[in-house]
């Protein structure tokens, strides 16, 4: 799909479905949340244009914190299980 936005010239986005396209690619790969799809938008965002750069940084931003609300939790990582449960004192 990234072939289709093969440069900042790319006359996809110069449509406004081609934009609308684009911007959504950035949200999407951003929400990912794998190496590939962080590598794939970084090489996305290097093609936007100029005048669209700011809006593409809201949408990498968008998907960046949609794919923080799909994680469970960070929690303390098993952190004090070695110290079994904790019982109130009087």
């Amino acid at each position: 799909m990234l072939g289709l936005f093969p440069g900042k010239g790319s006359p996809l986005w110069r449509t406004v479905q081609g934009r609308r396209c684009g911007l959504l690619l950035v949200r999407r790969l951003a929400a990912e949340g794998t190496r590939a799809g962080y590598e794939a938008c970084v090489r996305l965002l290097a093609e936007v244009p100029g005048p669209l750069v700011g809006e593409a940084d809201k949408r990498m931003a968008q998907g960046l914190e949609e794919r923080a609300d799909g994680l469970t939790g960070l929690g303390t990582g098993g952190l004090f299980n070695r110290f079994g449960t904790t019982e109130a004192s009087n």
